[in-house]
């Protein structure tokens, strides 16, 4: 359906009926009510921390329950609605042990295939609203859409959708072909899109005025959506923050996998090989079961993170990715459309607070670097000898010769947020900016502070200031209580303000300042962008970021999704 016909049609059903009768308001006592085809879906009230009253409608089913038959299938659109469906509280999450929260038995559903879609009460019917869909991190095995809430998006004119997707071994398992050709929590997120160009007029949202946006993992999925042919089509905007495609964490060789599914196998009870004999073995297993073996991958503290992640399938039409992700990247993305990219100032946080925070775990990595950082880092493949080499360069650039402690905790957390994040975030640019028709605009959020809420609390990090950590960007654009609790700071309330006014502007319009204040990048080989702060004389248009860290990782072999996929027969070790 082209872009035209679906506005048309859009705009007939805003007009054929209201998102919500006009005599349902905040201050009825009928809640909101939302008409989809021959079903009717009850939501709830709230208000954002405006006051403004918004319409809120929790555990939506976007596809059938992945149970059964349909586990390790690709979604499967859900069921028509009918009659009436209340939905006033979100869905399980999907079935998952939250490490970050230091879990160690599953919690959740294998049926969780829900999304929640807030709007504002004075939505009108005919001026359909931008719509925002998030997708939440997590590292491909925690997170959940029902943790990030509507209350300060929704001050302004947008509508927001949130979701779950399949996590873990029962959301990125793949034994590398048809079998179990994985990247099933993609396939969700492609449905989830699909339901939203199909659902959301009823809201009061724009089909065609879709900007996807996430963090972390949500942000890695979000740029690879615009890489997978599946998603053309599906959205306008993108907002991939604190991750990419081509993070190390984010994507996975075919030999990766193959090791990956044959450990599975080996701690539930199943054959590995062949893969359809697995399949069949992993079909009767309990979800805790096969969630629960995720424990079994971490081999030093937490790590390797993401023992599951996105990886190339076999070419077909049903394939989310076919190819490496800096080929796709490199070759022009599916969806070339305009991005607004970033992250935080000392994403490495999460990496070193957990290891600082606990002495005897401090003490073994500063013993022990060139033998634990391998894990850490993704780089076993590479063998002991190149990794010894690689290891003692990084050390040195990063920490001299000083010891790994809590003194040298911003030296520790430079060398994990480029190594993590920064570096692979800005050679996404380079290899983009090239065949990009689209504008890309690229930002550094810098808000660092002893006093403001931070994610580090959830690392273990205490009292202890840790800059401004990876996840510190959700605390300013969500409530996010259940992450972190408590109030915001008055510097926190104005960078919120700031940041929100950013992202739905880009919503919008396709740029994030309508005054022209943050141009996009024009040299991919020294991106420009925004130092997005708060700090007097710190914040403004810069170019560059830090050159000479950059190039000591271009020189490096370290980045598993920047370097070329590692054959099967190679030393792609878990």
């Amino acid at each position: 359906m082209g872009a035209l016909l679906r506005t048309l049609v859009a705009t007939a059903l805003m007009l054929a009926v209201a998102p919500w009768p006009h005599s349902t308001t905040a201050s009825s006592s009928s809640p909101p009510e939302a008409r989809l085809g021959a079903g009717t879906l009850r939501g709830k009230w709230m208000s954002t921390r405006h006051g403004r009253p918004i319409a809120a409608f929790e555990g939506v089913p976007y596809a059938q329950p992945p149970v059964g038959k349909l586990r390790y299938k690709a979604p499967v659109a859900a069921e028509p609605l009918s009659g009436v469906r209340v939905a006033d509280k979100p869905s399980p999450v999907c079935i998952q042990i939250d490490l970050f929260k230091g879990s160690t038995s599953p919690e959740g559903s294998e049926d969780c295939l829900y999304a929640n879609i807030y709007a504002p009460e004075t939505v009108s019917r005919a001026q359909p609203l931008p719509v925002m869909v998030w997708v939440h991190g997590g590292g491909f095995f925690s997170g959940s859409g029902c943790i990030y809430g509507p209350e300060f998006l929704l001050d302004k004119d947008v509508v927001l959708v949130t979701f779950n997707y399949r996590l873990g071994a029962l959301g990125f398992l793949s034994t590398g072909d048809d079998v179990i050709p994985g990247n099933f929590g993609m396939k969700d997120q492609v449905q989830l899109l699909r339901w939203v160009r199909d659902n959301i007029a009823a809201f009061g949202g724009d089909p065609d005025q879709v900007t996807i946006f996430g963090e972390s993992a949500g942000g890695a999925s979000v740029h690879a959506l615009t890489l997978s042919p599946l998603a053309k089509g599906l959205f306008h905007r993108a907002i991939p923050m604190s991750g990419t495609a081509l993070s190390p964490w984010a994507f996975r060789s075919k030999a990766w996998t193959a090791r990956a599914s044959a450990k599975l196998a080996a701690a539930v009870g199943c054959p590995a090989q062949p893969s359809d004999q697995l399949l069949e073995c992993l079909m009767d297993k309990p979800a805790v079961d096969i969630i629960g073996a995720d424990l079994t991958f971490l081999e030093w503290a937490g790590h390797p993170m993401c023992p599951y992640s996105m990886t190339e399938e076999p070419a077909g039409p049903g394939a989310f990715l076919d190819k490496h992700p800096a080929a796709a990247a490199a070759a022009g993305p599916a969806s070339d459309v305009p991005l607004v990219i970033g992250f935080t100032s000392d994403e490495g946080c999460i990496g070193a607070v957990p290891v600082l925070e606990n002495a005897n775990l401090a003490e073994d990595f500063n013993e022990r670097f060139t033998e634990i950082a391998p894990i850490m880092f993704f780089t076993k493949h590479l063998g002991s000898k190149t990794n010894t080499a690689i290891f003692k360069k990084i050390r040195k650039f990063y920490l001299g010769d000083k010891a790994i402690d809590k003194s040298t905790r911003f030296e520790l957390m430079r060398m994990m947020t480029d190594s993590f994040f920064v570096n692979s975030i800005l050679e996404t640019v380079r290899l983009q900016k090239p065949s990009a028709k689209s504008p890309m605009y690229l930002y550094e959020l810098y808000h660092p502070s002893t006093s403001h809420r931070s994610i580090s609390s959830l690392f273990g990090g205490g009292n202890t200031p840790y800059g401004t950590c990876h996840g510190d960007d959700l605390l300013l654009m969500f409530p996010a209580q259940a992450l972190v609790p408590g109030d915001q700071s008055p510097t926190d309330k104005a960078l919120s303000e700031e940041l929100i006014n950013a992202v739905t502007t880009f919503a919008a319009t396709g740029a994030p300042a309508a005054d022209g204040s943050w141009p996009p990048v024009r040299d991919g080989e020294h991106a420009e962008y925004l130092r997005i702060s708060t700090g007097a004389g710190q914040g403004g248009l810069r170019k560059d970021f830090e050159p000479e860290r950059m190039a000591l990782w271009k020189d490096l072999p370290v980045n598993v999704a920047l370097a070329a996929p590692v054959s099967p027969s190679g030393r792609d070790e878990l």
